[in-house]
């Protein structure tokens, strides 16, 4: 891994303090970010002295992404988080003027695989409806089979 670099620490800071991002957002960051410095640090310019963020452009930043897909074999999923890492960064050192272009921008993001639902067999449902004798996590269970909402849409349902 590269050494400390001043502009992915600001960038992690700000994502801590002002964004409150969470612990597990901040270390995959990380890892994504300080991953890109290795790889152009290594295969883009291994003879230069000081790094600087500026001077990469998107084909870097392209190539980057296609040694992880075709070298490191990285899902979909796994490339479609890089990007957005350093789509963000990238946009956080434009915003704080530390680039003067954000080579990032035009960064397109990996078509995901679509997946059919999972369906539950009814015998499954009753089970899961007989393991309980709470009627909070009942009423829960209901409302879910009932009317297909997601948990998410369930926990943010105002009463």
């Amino acid at each position: 891994m590269s050494d400390k670099d001043f502009s992915i620490d600001s960038f992690l800071s700000y994502l801590t303090i002002e964004r409150g991002c969470s612990i597990n957002t901040i270390k995959g960051y990380s890892h994504d970010l300080y991953a890109l410095k290795n790889y152009l640090t290594i295969n883009v310019n291994p003879n230069a002295n000081n790094f600087d963020w500026a001077s990469y452009k998107i084909p870097h930043l392209r190539s980057f992404l296609s040694h992880l897909y075709n070298e490191k074999a990285n899902k979909t999923s796994s490339i479609h988080r890089r990007v957005c890492s350093i789509k963000a960064f990238y946009r956080y050192l434009q915003d704080n003027e530390m680039v003067e272009k954000d080579p990032a921008k035009d960064l397109k993001y990996p078509k995901r695989p679509s997946s059919i639902p999972k369906f539950l067999e009814v015998d499954h449902i009753q089970k899961l409806f007989d393991s309980t004798n709470n009627l909070t996590h009942r009423a829960i269970l209901e409302v879910l089979y009932s009317t297909g909402a997601r948990c998410n849409e369930l926990r943010n349902i105002n009463l």
